[in-house]
């Protein structure tokens, strides 16, 4: 029997985006070792996108509550987009986000497994970043948002790399924040991806680097989150000057990030 149940409730995402400083917009062009992640991030979307021709197809982001990437596959792909998220705080500043930069969406506060009925087989894309993670069963968690695609349509799945050293470091730093993720390998992903009924098209590790993934837990609430990030920047940006340098490829013990690109079964 499966277990859909979400490790992290509810009060935890309210919590989070609670009194949440604004949120920026991304600009995948802009230089500077902060903004390396998101440019990178952006190459490894626009390969995904790239024969999709995703101008004017529909697209929407599986919790979206908090998220800067609505406003970027609208404004860099061209696409029409939606959300859904159970936090209303979450819900309030994406869509906070899309009103200042004049970007229609619809966001929806509602429940992934009672999504509303006109948004089933609707979206030629579901986008999902550090979602998956969070739930004890990831093949039901995923078969819930393939619940969302049109047939043929695309899944991209973003989640965090915790089942190497940067989990470790998170265990040490905030362990409860830890084990509110169930660490995934890239097989583990790309096979959960399988067991939700979906093609598997590709499924890889993503950006040799980066710190900025982990919480230092108290440490971090000491010094305050935007200092802690540049140190996470500053530790982070030797290893992306050295891997490129001598060629080193995103991987399962350094990389921050696991990608999965599966496809909806087309109808027969």
């Amino acid at each position: 029997m499966s277990d859909a149940r979400p490790i992290t409730g509810r009060e935890y995402w309210n919590a989070l985006w609670q009194g949440s400083r604004p949120l920026s917009p991304i600009d995948p062009h802009k230089g500077g070792l902060r903004n390396y992640a998101y440019r990178h991030l952006h190459m490894v979307f626009s390969t995904v996108l790239a024969s999709e021709n995703p101008n004017g197809k529909q697209l929407i982001e599986i919790g979206c509550g908090g998220s800067r990437w609505l406003a970027y596959f609208r404004r860099t792909h061209g696409c029409h987009i939606s959300g859904i998220d159970y936090s209303p705080q979450g819900c309030a500043a994406t869509q906070a986000l899309l009103d200042r930069q004049d970007i229609a969406g619809e966001i929806v506060q509602g429940d992934l497994f009672a999504p509303p009925a006109e948004h089933l087989n609707e979206f030629d894309f579901v986008v999902s970043n550090g979602l998956i993670e969070h739930f004890a069963d990831t093949a039901a968690a995923l078969n819930a948002c393939a619940a969302f695609l049109k047939a043929g349509g695309l899944m991209i799945t973003l989640v965090p790399n915790m089942t190497g050293p940067l989990g470790w470091l998170q265990r040490f730093f905030d362990r409860p924040l830890y084990e509110k993720h169930v660490p995934l390998t890239q097989e583990q992903l790309a096979r959960a991806h399988t067991e939700a009924g979906l093609d598997v098209v590709d499924c890889r590790y993503v950006l040799l680097a980066h710190l900025g993934v982990i919480q230092f837990g108290a440490l971090e609430r000491l010094i305050g989150s935007r200092p802690a990030q540049v140190i996470k920047i500053a530790l982070s940006a030797p290893i992306w000057a050295l891997g490129a340098r001598l060629g080193v490829q995103p991987n399962r013990i350094t990389s921050p990030f696991v990608l999965c690109v599966a496809r909806k079964k087309s109808e027969a």
